[in-house]
């Protein structure tokens, strides 16, 4: 998928003082536990997106296996995870039980 590179951006691993919510499978990151904190400028404003450990381990692991020049947009992993032949037909709920799994 084509998605738009932000101007400015900044990628930290933060630990969670409070519960957050994981931007890709809408999981809980509960407060002492390591996330990744993404933030940027894109032609729409800054934004910022939090992801938990698992789904970003995913992530990079399914942008190793797309064709050069497409990534994923956040909040677009299960969508990218979907499409790949074995998981064709899987639902959002299978995918959080998936990432879920990985632990």
């Amino acid at each position: 998928m084509l998605c738009e590179i932000p101007k400015l951006y900044e990628c930290k691993i933060r630990t969670a003082r409070k519960s957050h919510t994981c931007c890709e499978c809408g999981g809980e990151i509960l407060s002492g536990y390591l996330y990744y904190f993404h933030r940027g400028l894109w032609t729409w404003g800054f934004r910022q997106y939090k992801t938990c450990t698992k789904c970003e381990l995913l992530s990079l692991k399914l942008a190793k296996a797309l064709p050069c020049g497409e990534s994923i947009p956040f909040g677009g992993l299960y969508e990218e995870w979907a499409e790949f032949e074995e998981n064709k037909g899987k639902t959002r709920l299978e995918f959080r039980s998936y990432v879920a799994l990985r632990k």
